[in-house]
């Protein structure tokens, strides 16, 4: 990942409810918020909250041809697992914009399967 960022966490609670609080910057946005982790589960479980600005997926993904400007609240349910997390997530943001297609006042629900990012629901201001 072409990713340069500097992240402060601070971790408090026993390790089926292992809160994780985070400040994450870095060349590819910024993500703040807390999550609960279920850490004595297989694979580890993951809900919370966090607040994106600015994320540009195209240097998480490491692919220069799939910019993004995204900004906004994620509250998810997933499973962490190897590769991609699987589970249940809403957006609620001011804007959002991936490659050619922009909006604001993006809401959307949604689901994460092992190989594709579903909006059940969406509405948006393009």
């Amino acid at each position: 990942m072409a990713i340069d960022s500097a992240f402060d966490v601070r971790l408090t609670g026993p390790l089926q409810a292992l809160r994780a609080d985070f400040d994450l910057t870095s060349n590819g946005g910024a993500v703040a918020g807390a999550i609960v982790l279920d850490t004595s589960v297989a694979p580890l479980r993951g809900q919370g909250s966090v607040d994106v600005s600015r994320l540009d997926l195209a240097h998480w993904l490491n692919r220069p041809d799939r910019t993004s400007d995204i900004t906004g609240r994620v509250d998810f349910d997933l499973r962490f697992r190897r590769g991609f997390p699987i589970g249940s997530f809403t957006f609620d943001g001011a804007h959002a914009r991936f490659m050619e297609y922009e909006a604001d006042d993006v809401r959307a629900t949604g689901r994460l399967t092992d190989r594709e990012a579903l909006i059940t629901e969406g509405n948006a201001t393009a």
